[in-house]
């Protein structure tokens, strides 16, 4: 997980660079991604000093974020549109509300690791394509997200981006 989101880092820095009129080089330099093994329903952060930026993604959360995907994907017919061949869903709607009670009362009483889920062999191909994609903008998100605390708390030298936030 770690190593995922230091890529997607990576591939937002050059956008948080030119935001902040900073080097790729130099947010590379300050930059600390560190996971947070808490099973705590929130704690994805970001902080900034004049010297580091640093980001913090619970991994309990994102686990359970893709959790969450994974049932939401369950509940798809999807099509081919070159073949016209729609995949039904192959879940049990009795599981589905199963394992979203599950989710619902984890989330409830943080113990986001304790509940069950969905094998992704139980998903059809179509469901696997659709849960991939969902999965890394979920990931791209959360981590997005992070980088804009970090943008918001510096000096910006840009007018355009300074007049969106008054």
């Amino acid at each position: 997980m770690k190593s995922i989101i230091r890529e997607m880092a990576g591939r937002l820095t050059p956008h948080v660079s030119s935001i902040i009129g900073m080097s790729q080089k130099e947010i590379k330099k300050r930059l600390s991604v560190n996971l947070r093994p808490t099973t705590l329903s929130t704690e994805f952060n970001a902080e900034s000093n004049p010297k580091t930026f640093s980001i913090t993604i619970n991994e309990a959360l994102m686990l359970y974020y893709h959790k969450v995907i994974k049932v939401f994907v369950s509940t798809l017919s999807v099509g081919n549109n070159r073949t016209g061949i729609i995949q039904k869903s192959t879940v049990s709607p009795d599981k589905i509300t199963a394992v979203c009670k599950e989710l619902m009362q984890a989330y409830k009483d943080n113990t986001l690791l304790s509940q069950k889920g969905f094998l992704l062999e139980e998903l059809n191909d179509g469901q696997s394509t659709v849960l991939s994609r969902l999965v890394e903008t979920c990931e791209y998100f959360a981590v997005a997200h992070e980088f804009g605390h970090i943008i918001i708390n510096n000096p910006c030298p840009s007018p355009t981006f300074s007049n969106t936030l008054s």
